[in-house]
């Protein structure tokens, strides 16, 4: 009897549609890849993918196996995260974005690890939210935060929304239009940008998921600045707006504890410019108990996010 000791091949092939991107995705031969699964099909005796479609498809068969598989690969989680939570050896690994990383943590970790003074903490901290996704699928990451990517997700990764964040408009507290979009924005109103036209504007570039957002809101609203900044860091962004050097955008959360600063907040009340925070995972993946109580303690904080700010 032939017996799939490398589930994750199959798995690969039904997430990714094609055997040649599964190969590339697993350090693989196609050739190598395509002999695996002609193996698994004269075992079970009937074809698991239907190779006529483009994307691959799967056949009934090949269903019911992809289940088996993600069962099988469940309950093998919930096996080894039991046994080391049996010698107090868990530990939660959590998948995050790095100036996200700096402003959540320190108000989860601390009384987290008080609670559970065992628990072992790793923090995978990513510039781009692809960079997660393979971690997650692998299973080296539990769970990751990150903000929807406008490009969608991976299949085999699902997602829940924590909350709709703003994107607001920063200008230092001295800028000559700062109380007045203040103002106007405070009375439910959209400060006119186009009175910023010969300012600088601190972009972020279109690599970067909040840079991809201001722009599309920026194209709809036929706005351009011909004077730029372009940083792929937001705590850089937000710090040379206090200095003087520009305006920028910013999510909500990177602004809570920036009050020491000399910048001004606005809300523009567009849609455009309210994105998903997500907390993302493997499908049918097992959480241990200090695991799932981290993720409960991170969607109670966002739960509580607007009626704790400033």
């Amino acid at each position: 009897m032939y017996v799939n000791r490398n589930p994750e091949y199959f798995l690969t092939i039904a997430r990714e549609g094609n055997i040649s991107h599964a190969a590339e995705k697993l350090f693989l031969t196609q050739s190598s890849l395509s002999q695996h699964l002609q193996r698994l099909e004269r075992e079970v005796g009937m074809p698991l993918v239907d190779r006529s479609t483009i994307p691959l498809r799967l056949t009934p068969a090949g269903k019911v196996y992809r289940e088996y598989l993600e069962t099988h690969a469940y309950l093998y989680q919930k096996m080894v995260a039991d046994m080391n939570s049996s010698s107090g050896g868990e530990t939660v690994t959590v998948g995050i974005g790095t100036w996200r990383g700096a402003r959540l943590m320190p108000k989860i970790l601390p009384d987290f690890l008080e609670a559970h003074p065992d628990a072992d903490v790793r923090l995978e901290e990513a510039p781009q939210p692809e960079d997660l996704f393979p971690a997650i699928l692998n299973g080296n990451v539990s769970f990751g935060i990150r903000s929807m990517s406008p490009y969608g997700l991976p299949q085999g990764i699902v997602t829940e929304t924590l909350m709709q964040e703003k994107i607001l408009l920063v200008l230092p507290k001295d800028h000559r239009l700062a109380d007045q979009f203040l103002k106007q924005s405070e009375d439910g109103g959209s400060p006119d940008l186009r009175l910023l036209q010969d300012e600088r504007f601190i972009s972020r570039g279109p690599e970067i998921i909040l840079g991809t957002y201001i722009d599309n809101f920026l194209m709809k609203n036929r706005l351009t600045y011909s004077h730029k900044i372009v940083t792929s860091n937001n705590n850089t962004a937000v710090h040379l707006t206090a200095a003087g050097a520009g305006f920028c955008f910013m999510l909500e959360e990177g602004l809570r504890n920036e009050s020491l600063l000399d910048v001004v907040c606005i809300d523009l009340h567009a849609p455009e410019l309210v994105l998903p925070l997500i907390m993302m995972y493997q499908a049918n993946r097992y959480f241990p108990p200090l695991t799932a109580e981290l993720m409960d303690r991170i969607r109670e904080y966002y739960r509580n996010f607007r009626k704790e700010s400033p």
